[in-house]
């Protein structure tokens, strides 16, 4: 047979798939019918022994099965031809006369009208005949004859409609599990076999920021490791090689190896020495390629970028000019700080900080949450700054680490930030005295470190104020005044000096 349309294909098949139900519907309600007899005849059976009118202990069976059938009892195989009528006691009862009186003696020869056509029945424990067991029984007869009302009442297309939203259901889970098994799969082979050109994956990078204002990102895998120490090391920017003259002959010599073009001596060679040799590193940050940067100005400004953002070069490649990531950057700024931020680590309010330490001595704690409000490649005021002094160091910290600083004439100040500092969330706050200079002395480093809690808390009590004795008062209130009067030659002396 031929068909004109898909329709027409969908129409035929619809037919002989509601025919199918049919025979479907009609075999679930004989099985539902048969379900039904049987527990009636099992709650009948089980009120005949406990209200005492069917006595089972120490009988034949043939007087037994006798008895079971004049009280209207039904064998399996009568359940199974179709006799599924759901009766009471007396229905029973009558049922059971009428069939002795049509000839139930030569039914009772029958073999199936014996034990064995009573199997379902006399099979039952003892002391499952109780009371008990017959309102289970006739609860759950209950529950069978609903489900076949509910059957019996339902359309064949309904029953269609039912069967295909369940397919639709168990499809849909099995394709979660199996893309949650692929998932799985997949994770396993990337952590097995890991994509290093795959940008989704957040990989390890280091961050180099040459003195000429040029940043790139370079993999860490660029990098061999070594055996042993004392070797002469890989080289990260492109400054020109040094050459030496062997034995003092002048003139042409020859080219050494290198990693990037070939250099030649001469006036040439003299050039990119020099070109190079201004071409310096300025820092190496180590990092991954999902963070945050926060990157400070000299003048205090800091701007908010992205690793990504920065270049993936090679070792031996030039890295791209800061101002072309951000172009508000003036002429007479330049990038002296540069730290990196887990990613999402802005938008948590944790303990830790930033802390911002000036070329004068001035420092400041703030928040890490408090830079989220930055826009992004927007410039904003992280520290207020005299006209003379310049932000040099941000060094991420706790309350619990300590800050070290050391001046250019060879003086050492530490202390715990729990006490010197507190943090802050205002960004154009100035920053406070954190070490002494006299003259034009500067800060020439700092650095965060962390001390066992014992030191910290000892640190601590030290540095707090004690209410002094009454006798020691008035000696403490001489040793100030003295202090105050050397204070002051200092600075005299200093002003005769300059």
């Amino acid at each position: 047979k031929k068909y004109a349309t898909p329709e027409e294909i969908l129409l035929e098949f619809a037919e002989v798939r509601l025919e199918v139900y049919g025979k479907r519907k009609a075999h679930h309600v004989q099985r539902m019918e048969r379900e039904a007899a049987l527990l009636n005849d099992r709650a009948r059976f089980i009120r005949l022994v406990v209200d005492g009118h069917l006595e089972v202990d120490k009988r034949a069976s043939a007087q037994v099965c006798a008895d079971m059938r004049r009280f209207g009892l039904r064998t399996r195989r009568e359940i199974e031809e179709g006799n599924v009528e759901v009766r009471s006691l007396e229905e029973g009862a009558a049922a059971g006369k009428r069939s002795s009186g049509s000839g139930g003696g030569a039914a009772a020869a029958d073999a199936d009208t014996g034990p064995k056509g009573y199997h379902y029945l006399l099979s039952m424990k003892m002391w499952m005949l109780t009371d008990d067991r017959i309102a289970k029984l006739e609860e759950d007869l209950r529950r069978v004859l609903a489900q076949l009302d509910a059957l019996r009442a339902r359309p064949l297309r309904e029953l269609w409609e039912t069967d295909l939203v369940a397919l639709e259901e168990a499809l849909d889970v099995r394709d979660k599990e199996a893309l949650k098994e692929q998932q799985e799969a997949d994770r396993l082979a990337r952590k097995a076999q890991p994509d290093k050109d795959s940008e989704l994956v957040n990989q390890q990078c280091v961050l180099v920021l040459s003195s000429s204002f040029e940043i790139k990102r370079v993999r860490t895998g660029e990098w061999k490791a070594m055996r042993g120490r004392g070797g002469r090391g890989q080289r990260v920017n492109q400054v020109a090689k040094r050459k030496e003259a062997v034995n003092g002959e002048a003139g042409d010599g020859a080219e050494e190896p290198g990693d990037g073009a070939d250099e030649k001596e001469g006036d040439a060679g003299a050039a990119e020495e020099n070109e190079g040799a201004q071409d310096a590193i300025s820092g190496v940050f180590a990092c991954h390629e999902f963070d945050a940067l926060l990157a400070f100005t000299n003048r205090g400004l800091v701007y908010t970028l992205q690793t990504l953002d920065v270049p993936l070069r090679k070792r031996t490649q030039k890295g791209l000019d800061v101002r072309e990531l951000v172009p508000e950057l003036e002429k007479d700024q330049r990038i002296t700080a540069l730290t990196t931020i887990p990613q999402g680590a802005l938008k948590k309010h944790g303990q830790e900080s930033l802390m911002l330490v000036t070329a004068k001595g001035m420092a400041k704690r703030i928040s890490l949450s408090a830079f989220n409000v930055v826009r992004y490649r927007k410039g904003a005021c992280a520290i207020t700054l005299a006209k003379d002094d310049e932000l040099r160091w941000v060094l991420r910290a706790t309350a619990e680490d300590l800050l070290f600083l050391a001046s250019r004439d060879g003086w050492v100040l530490g202390y715990p930030l729990k006490i010197g500092f507190k943090s802050c969330s205002s960004l154009k706050a100035p920053g406070r005295k954190a070490m002494k200079l006299l003259g034009d002395n500067e800060i020439a480093g700092c650095d965060i470190a962390r001390l066992p809690q014992s030191f910290i808390d000892a640190g601590c009590a030290a540095a707090a104020p004690q209410a002094p004795e009454p006798e020691a008062a008035d000696a403490a209130e001489a040793a100030e005044a003295g202090e105050a009067d050397e204070e002051a030659a200092d600075a005299a002396e200093e002003e005769a000096e300059a």
